[in-house]
């Protein structure tokens, strides 16, 4: 963060307005006027720094039929699902699907979406972020985002998962 400083000279006349560094601010990689934003990556709070394999799966289909993104399993590693993003065209009636992220620790996640009426009506783009992220059930499991069919005269729907394994 920078703070604004405004410089008053000659008699109180505003005469120029300048940004200093705020010792207070979070630093980032690179100097304060980097303008680079980038937070450096160490690890995940809570693990030893271990080899991170960063994953994510993205698909979209055409049509009235339910979808999956699968973060794949791996022998002797943990996933962890950092974001994921869904959305669905409209349908010839509207409804409320329930989106859910299983095999996480806590138990599966259920995210209620609206589906718009008329089929060519565009969905809303529902972008989950989860800091810190939330980790599988246990080593070599998957953890899977489904998208339900979202109703007859559907065009389209995605969904994407975002993560890592360690």
């Amino acid at each position: 963060m920078l703070k604004c400083i405004l410089y008053f000279a000659l008699g109180g006349v505003f005469t120029g307005l300048f940004y200093a560094p705020d010792p207070q601010a979070l630093k980032v990689q690179g100097p304060d006027n980097s303008g680079n934003p980038l937070p450096v990556f160490t690890a995940t709070p809570g693990t030893t720094g271990a080899t991170v394999t960063w994953k994510g799966n993205n698909t979209t289909n055409a049509g009235n039929a339910s979808l999956s993104a699968t973060m794949s399993a791996e022998v002797g590693r943990t996933n962890f699902c950092s974001q994921i993003t869904f959305s669905t065209s409209g349908a010839t009636a509207g409804s409320v699907i329930d989106v859910s992220l299983t095999n996480v620790i806590g138990g599966t996640m259920h995210f209620a979406y609206n589906v718009p009426t008329g089929a060519t009506t565009a969905g809303a783009i529902v972008v989950i972020p989860f800091n810190p992220p939330i980790p599988a059930t246990g080593t070599n499991t998957i953890i899977n985002l489904t998208v339900p069919a979202n109703g007859a005269g559907g065009v389209q729907q995605t969904a994407t998962i975002q993560g890592f394994s360690q």
